[in-house]
């Protein structure tokens, strides 16, 4: 190594944050389509048809029309959460 040549560092200063991926919006975006999710989950629960037992309640328009609709509303909002790109501000530039 030359004597005039100084050693480089490639590492960021201390104060420097790094951009975060995802931003309060998107948090709030996730924990709603969760909460979209386990509540589909949670209507499509219940009893089954059983070899000694009919259950006429599977084919409830709770299970088979309201539940997937909110189940699929809550992974269409966690894509959204995800592609979502908010307003840069000062915090988070």
């Amino acid at each position: 190594m030359e004597k005039n040549m100084k050693p480089t560092s490639t590492a960021t200063k201390p104060t420097e944050r790094p951009a975060r991926l995802f931003h309060r919006a998107n948090h709030l975006l996730f924990l709603l389509s969760a909460l979209l999710l386990l509540t589909g989950y949670a209507l499509m629960a219940g009893d089954s048809t059983t070899a000694t037992a009919y259950e006429p309640d599977i084919f409830s328009p709770r299970r088979t029309a309201v539940a997937p609709i909110i189940t699929l509303a809550g992974y269409l909002l966690m894509t959204i959460g995800i592609l979502w790109r908010g307003k840069p501000t000062a915090r988070c530039r």
